[in-house]
């Protein structure tokens, strides 16, 4: 096999990784000035990464190193990047719940500042899941626990809806403090939880066999053409729901 075949999987990968680090400069250089350029970076990274292993699969480069650099890049763009794109919400919440225009990192409390720092317990779990995966020995084609980038996904999802939404109910619920330290603790165990989730890693066309599936392509059609590209948030509830579903009944049909 030629070394020439791991050029283009790793390179995929290194613009997954370079992706999500832009993504943390946008947050951090003007995070509500450009609200949309990191989570098309962020969007970008997700397809570098999907594209990373169908490519090393193709042209039969898999190998330990590529596994491992992988795992290195979705921690920054998918576990780093997120976390800080929810320290940036959480701050909001502070600010759009307190009667100030403004709010003060030094004046904060000790409670306001864990709070604000629970949002590094998204990057905490994801490397615990990534490290969890790269040892683990994958048996069939679902996910034991939430994927580190549906996780990012999810945050992406509510930053996103904050951004566009004008229904101030909905951005006034979605910027409180609980709600997102809720999201955060949810998020966390998922990653790293023993719940199977839903893949769409199709086993043929059959639809006995991808029913789950379908129901989640079928159902997101559906809210993108409802909600447009707001849309995102339900379609990750829905897949939460839908995996959620499918263990239940899977529950009670072995133990029948």
């Amino acid at each position: 096999m030629k070394n020439s075949n791991y050029i283009l999987p790793n390179a995929l990968t290194l613009l997954n990784l370079l992706c999500g680090s832009a993504a943390i400069i946008f947050l951090f250089e003007s995070p509500h000035e450009q609200p949309y350029a990191p989570v098309l970076l962020l969007v970008l990274a997700a397809v570098f990464d999907v594209f990373d292993g169908l490519t090393a699969k193709l042209l039969h480069a898999t190998s330990e190193f590529g596994k491992q650099l992988d795992s290195l890049a979705d921690l920054i763009s998918f576990g780093l990047a997120p976390a800080v794109m929810m320290y940036h919400l959480l701050i909001l919440s502070f600010v759009y719940q307190s009667d100030t225009a403004d709010f003060l990192i030094e004046t904060a409390s000790v409670g306001e500042r864990l709070i604000l720092y629970s949002s590094l317990l998204i990057l905490v779990f994801a490397a615990l899941r990534l490290a969890r995966f790269n040892v683990t020995t994958h048996i069939g084609s679902d996910f034991t626990g939430l994927p580190v980038p549906a996780s990012a996904l999810f945050i992406v999802s509510i930053w996103l809806a904050f951004h566009i939404t004008e229904k101030e109910s909905l951005r006034s619920f979605l910027l409180t403090p609980v709600v997102l330290f809720s999201l955060i603790a949810l998020l966390s165990f998922l990653m790293v939880s023993k719940i199977k989730m839903l893949s769409l890693k199709f086993e043929g066309v059959s639809f006995s066999k991808n029913s789950w599936r379908y129901l989640l392509l079928i159902g997101a059609v559906i809210l993108y053409i409802i909600f447009g590209i707001s849309s995102l948030a339900y379609i990750m509830i829905l897949y939460l729901l839908l995996s959620f579903s499918r263990n239940i009944i899977d529950s009670k049909r072995s133990s029948g």
